[in-house]
């Protein structure tokens, strides 16, 4: 009984999961987030709408064509008063008419919508970017708290083991009469605390395993057999650039976007107000024509041409120009503290990261003298030399020790991750 005693307190090698469920790892999380979030979908619809109106933007370029045609019935037709005779019009008046029109110079307009579409299209991709690298933070942090909660649950459970161990042989020892019923009653207890414990770690895995089955699209009561490692080897740092964060991160270039897209938005308010010039030829054919006085429908063909020249508007163009130009400098200050937000994160992220090892560190170390102290205690609550009560806070200042490693485990997880994001490397 001893020997067996002694086995579950040095070794946990329990699991919980049964055979058939799925392997689930976080390579595997990853692609389903990406493959099935409807965020993300929705994100890839507005690149898919933005790439559109590029194309629609191009035709701009082009000559407009299009076909009019109208009818008209004259009750009382047209008298031309001619010499010698009066020439009467037709009553019937219809016509077709084929235009072409094209835009010659339009102050930029067309050159600067283009700009403009082009502009959104990158923003909406820097976006969808940007989601995406939150998702793969969020899938992460999902992942290992599920891979956390099953740990704990597996320690708990093992726990719940070394208690039922520890009565069976105080049991033995009260049957014997050797020590009175008194020890027996508060392992007993202890037991009760374990079987509590246990209650609310296998809540607690059964809820982020939900929460980690509704981000990467599985049913929510889908079970996984998890292949992750806590205890993996640690990164304290990644090699990076911090001018390419700042240019290239996601979130930050779809921002410096976003002051592109203002200061276009002013040269197209402009564009607006600038002369424009287009020329077109009109095929025809209808009645009446060039020959007022027939009535059979004839052929002809018009080339025109068209200048606008803005004279004013009362300063609504600076109005107008100006305060694109005030939105475009309001973004540029958006974009600054963007930055700013952006280097905290990184040199936050890389001290959390610096602690959590540290953590880990400190946690193993407690936990090693946790386990040599529960064994002292155990074999001198054996040997008669101590109480129970000795033994029992033993136990449970190994148990807090274990969780206090886990704990900086996954604090390690969740760090290593937040630090990947920052430094655009998630």
């Amino acid at each position: 009984m001893v020997k067996k005693f002694y086995i579950f307190i040095f070794l946990i090698p329990f699991s919980l999961i049964s055979s058939g469920q799925e392997n689930l790892t976080l390579e595997n999380c990853r692609a389903r987030v990406i493959e099935y979030n409807p965020t993300l979908k929705q994100q890839e619809k507005l690149v898919e709408s933005a790439e559109a109106n590029i194309q629609a933007k191009k035709k701009d370029y082009f000559p407009t064509i299009d076909v009019n045609g109208d009818y008209t019935f004259l009750q009382n037709p047209i008298i031309l008063e001619t010499s010698p005779n009066p020439t009467e019009g037709p009553q019937n008046i219809y016509g077709l008419d084929a235009p072409i029109i094209q835009n010659v110079y339009r102050g930029s307009l067309v050159r600067r919508s283009n700009e403009l579409a082009g502009l959104q299209k990158e923003y909406a991709s820097n976006s969808k970017d940007n989601i995406e690298n939150f998702l793969l933070l969020e899938t992460e942090r999902a992942f290992w708290n599920a891979v956390y909660n099953e740990e704990l649950l597996h320690l708990i459970v093992n726990y719940r083991v070394v208690i039922d161990e520890l009565a069976a042989v105080i049991r033995d020892k009260v049957e014997a009469e050797i020590i009175s019923r008194n020890d027996l009653l508060l392992v007993e207890v202890r037991q009760n605390e374990a079987e509590l414990f246990g209650l609310v770690a296998t809540n607690q895995l059964d809820v982020s395993i939900m929460e980690l089955n509704r981000m990467i699209g599985y049913p929510l009561d889908q079970k996984h057999q998890f292949q992750g490692n806590l205890d993996e080897v640690m990164v304290s740092s990644l090699d990076y650039s911090l001018d390419a964060v700042l240019n290239n991160r996601p979130d930050i270039a779809a921002q410096n976007k976003n002051v592109e897209m203002q200061k276009t938005n002013a040269e197209l308010v402009k564009s607006q107000y600038l002369p424009s010039v287009y020329a077109g030829i009109i095929p025809s054919w209808g009645v009446p024509n060039t020959n007022l006085g027939a009535t059979d429908p004839n052929y002809n063909t018009a080339f025109m041409a068209g200048l606008n020249i803005p004279i004013t508007r009362w300063g609504k163009r600076k109005q107008d120009v100006g305060r694109e130009l005030l939105l475009a400098e309001a973004a540029t200050y958006e974009l600054k503290e963007l930055q700013d937000e952006v280097k905290l994160d990184i040199n936050s992220s890389s001290y959390q990261l610096a602690e959590s090892i540290r953590r880990i560190e400190l946690t193993k170390e407690s936990l090693q003298i946790a386990k040599e102290n529960l064994s002292i205690m155990t074999d001198r609550y054996l040997e008669g030399l101590t109480s129970i009560l000795e033994v029992l806070d033993a136990q449970e200042f190994w148990q807090r020790a274990y969780k206090d490693l886990l704990d900086s485990q996954v604090y390690y997880k969740r760090a290593f991750a937040y630090y990947k994001h920052s430094i655009d490397q998630i």
